[in-house]
């Protein structure tokens, strides 16, 4: 089950790559399809965290 995602590249705030990890409404992991939230933190080219973002995801069977 793949309850994140790793995106390599420049981010928004200066870091080397970033990893979107899906939640649902509790905050546990889910696949993407079943999330309602997804946490992006960034990263610079030592592993070190520089940003991390939350967002709400909208679903069509659960509007924002």
């Amino acid at each position: 089950m793949a309850t994140s995602e790793r995106t390599d590249g420049p981010t928004p705030n200066g870091g080397s790559y970033a990893i979107a990890y899906w939640r649902d409404d509790r905050g546990r992991p889910v696949e993407r399809e079943q999330a309602t939230m997804v946490e992006v933190v960034e990263y610079d080219e030592r592993g070190n965290q520089v940003a991390s973002t939350v967002a709400l995801l909208g679903r069509p069977e659960r509007p924002l």
